[in-house]
């Protein structure tokens, strides 16, 4: 269940962004775009540079309507900055700390445990296989990512959020660049089901 999944990741998620800060951040009207560490997290990719220029003033910028995101603007907490280049799309983009292995996917798919001990300390659901387990998950799925990262991104927002326009927006990307696709697919298998990821292009 999606209410299930959300509650599983979102406080978790908020600890893994940065502890010293989970007790603020755990109030869900002080996320968004009305704090700096969660803003730059949403930020879209393509604005990054404006964001890093003046955050203030591009917090503002967007609590007023003056600069509009749209749900295909997506956010730079799914990409690897290291690998983003600006203009394009594909590089770097899904292969985020956030996302993978610092443990949204990981949360939802593998269990609290799998990405921290405190949390497993913490689980009300310890001793439970794992949704992987549960279903006999072999490999990951395009919708499985585009489903964690809608939870991912409702999880630190402060308001609404279009999530099935943000899910198609991604599904897009898998359909118009298969091979790409793959190797995403393959990315996620090798740090989700393997304790030894190995480097795969992006």
């Amino acid at each position: 269940a999606r209410g299930d999944d959300l509650a599983r990741l979102r406080d978790r998620v908020i600890v893994l962004i940065d502890p010293g800060l989970s007790e603020i951040l755990k109030i869900k009207t002080s996320r968004g775009f009305k704090h700096l560490i969660t803003a730059r997290l949403l930020c879209p990719m393509r604005l990054l540079a404006q964001f890093d220029k003046d955050p203030e003033a591009f917090c503002r910028g967007v609590r007023n309507g003056t600069i509009p995101i749209i749900s295909c603007d997506w956010p730079s907490f799914l990409y690897d900055e290291t690998l983003a280049v600006p203009g394009k799309v594909k590089p770097g983009f899904l292969r985020s700390q956030l996302l993978l292995q610092a443990g949204a996917f990981k949360i939802v798919f593998t269990g609290p445990q799998s990405v921290d001990v405190d949390f497993k300390e913490a689980s009300k659901t310890t001793g439970k296989p794992s949704l992987a387990k549960k279903y006999g998950m072999q490999s990951s799925l395009r919708e499985q990512i585009c489903y964690v990262a809608s939870l991912a991104s409702w999880a630190i927002k402060d308001g609404h959020f279009k999530g099935p326009e943000f899910v198609r927006s991604i599904l897009r990307v898998f359909e118009g660049h298969r091979g790409w696709g793959d190797r995403t697919l393959a990315w996620f298998d090798e740090w989700v089901l393997s304790n030894e990821p190995t480097a795969i292009s992006n």
